[in-house]
């Protein structure tokens, strides 16, 4: 089984959790926390320990790496 999702699908800002892929930020955790669901299904979080750096990890705990910018980030949920 794969921790990635096969497609990117873009959010309204209205949507709902079975829409498709939405990044909730978390803005009670510092540092800041973007919770990522899928079909209603959490498929990880991406967390910024500092400025500039953010890091992927899969709702299995499965590292995807350190990125620079956000949109980085939240690509390396989707298989190429």
């Amino acid at each position: 089984m794969t921790d990635t999702i096969s497609a990117p699908v873009v959010a309204r800002e209205s949507a709902t959790s079975t829409d498709g892929l939405i990044w909730l930020l978390a803005e009670e955790v510092q540092p800041p926390v973007w919770i990522g669901r899928y079909r209603g299904s959490a498929i990880g979080i991406i967390e910024s320990p500092e400025p500039d750096v953010f890091t992927a990890t899969t709702q299995r705990g499965r590292g995807l790496g350190k990125f620079s910018t956000l949109d980085q980030a939240q690509s390396a949920f989707y298989s190429h």
